[in-house]
């Protein structure tokens, strides 16, 4: 970790302490300023940082160990003396973890001058932080995210990172990781509906509803265009918008899954997103003023839990299908999968082409297609999820729409191809 920040002398490791400790000093002494007293501040906080590098520099860890605890029993008598008008103990835990990046910037400088600038932001972002746990999250919000962690700490890194099944089709670990990014999208997504949805209108919530389900999205604004006519440009904008998601989404997936075929799929999957902003952006200018949107229109839940077991169940049997088609029927039998697969879900066959490639089983060049093949019978279905929910105006537009994305995404296929 030293090696990003070569050459330093015993001056610039202390010097490096000292700016810790002012940045973090300066944090506190601007956000206790309102405090009648508070215990320390920026000539305290320099001091620990200090004399956590000349603790290190004199004899290692065994003064250090001193400095901490006579640092500790200060800080307790400033708490007690202080703790009536300032309860909080963030500033005297702030104080000491100071004293110990003080210290770390003498043996592990690069290490510590992130610690501090973490520390600093981590401090200054108090209320925006507040803010988010108190309400932009709400109780199932936080209950959903402490599964979520579970899945995360404790299934993934004990699922077994081996292929198994039929035709070595399926590995646990791959599988795992895969619903743990899907997770991770569409959770952005919704907080960001649910934070600035109601006040960007239409255009936002399409595009941060299609990270949670795209053809959900789809289905939402048709309904709005039944109940709301005079809305149907800005449903249609939205619906659009949320095929962006779909295509970023699959960006993603392909970037960690298969980064093999980055350069190839980037290209084409540009083109998609520029084409349906554009075609969303002429949408807006009929709509005319954006339509603030009240109630949101995805679900509490941060989570999708049901819709992802059914796509868990979804990419277990693409893989299972997959590997069974190609061995059947060679590369005809991808393109066959992938078509089918895509009705339902874009992103399904990353999962189970990566899974394949690093099985052996298929080339990184032999899973382009198929991937593209059920992006493009995915917009398909959303076209029938339109006409289905909304209006024929809304019908028309949105296929319109799909329509001009596919064939950019297949004119600049065939371009590169050529």
């Amino acid at each position: 970790m030293s090696d990003l920040l070569p050459g330093l002398t015993s001056i610039e490791n202390f010097g490096l302490a000292l700016g810790i400790g002012l940045l973090i000093g300066a944090e506190r002494e601007r956000s206790n300023s309102a405090m009648p007293s508070h215990i320390a501040g920026i000539r305290t906080f320099a001091i620990s940082a200090l004399a956590g590098a000349v603790a290190i520099s004199l004899g290692g860890a065994g003064i250090l160990s001193m400095a901490l605890a006579m640092l500790i029993t200060l800080i307790g008598i400033g708490h007690w003396r202080s703790s009536i008008s300032n309860p909080g103990v963030t500033t005297e835990l702030a104080l000491f973890l100071t004293c110990l990046i003080g210290g770390l910037a003498v043996t592990e400088p690069t290490l510590a001058a992130f610690s501090g600038l973490g520390l600093a932001v981590l401090l200054a972002a108090k209320k925006q932080m507040h803010e988010f746990a108190q309400h932009i999250m709400s109780v199932v919000e936080w209950n959903d995210l402490v599964l979520f962690t579970a899945v995360v700490l404790i299934l993934y890194p004990l699922t077994p990172d081996i292929f198994m099944g039929p035709w070595n089709a399926i590995n646990p670990h791959h599988l795992v990781r895969f619903v743990v990014l899907i997770m991770v999208i569409g959770a952005l997504g919704h907080i960001s509906t649910r934070t600035w949805g109601g006040h960007h209108g239409l255009a936002l919530t399409g595009f941060a509803g299609g990270f949670v389900s795209s053809t959900a999205t789809v289905y939402a604004m048709g309904k709005l265009s039944r109940d709301m006519p005079s809305q149907t440009h800005g449903a249609v904008m939205g619906s659009v918008l949320s095929s962006v998601s779909t295509i970023i989404q699959l960006f993603l997936l392909i970037n960690l899954i298969l980064p093999e075929l980055m350069v190839w799929a980037s290209w084409p999957l540009l083109s998609g997103v520029i084409c349906a902003i554009f075609y969303a952006g002429v949408m807006w200018l009929k709509a005319g003023p954006v339509w603030p949107v009240q109630e949101p229109l995805i679900a509490s839940h941060l989570f999708q839990w049901k819709s992802t077991l059914t796509l868990v169940s979804l990419v277990v049997a693409v893989m299972l299908l997959s590997a069974g088609m190609n061995h059947w029927l060679g590369q005809e039998g991808l393109w066959v999968t992938s078509a089918i697969t895509g009705l339902a879900d874009a992103h399904a066959i990353v999962a189970s082409m990566g899974s394949m490639v690093q099985a052996g089983q298929i080339s990184s060049h032999q899973a382009q297609w198929p991937i593209m093949a059920a992006l493009m019978s995915n917009m398909l279905s959303k076209s029938w999820v339109a006409w289905h929910a909304g209006t024929r105006a809304y019908c028309a537009k949105v296929i319109l729409g799909q329509f001009l994305v596919m064939t950019c995404i297949a004119t600049t296929l065939v371009f590169i191809s050529v």
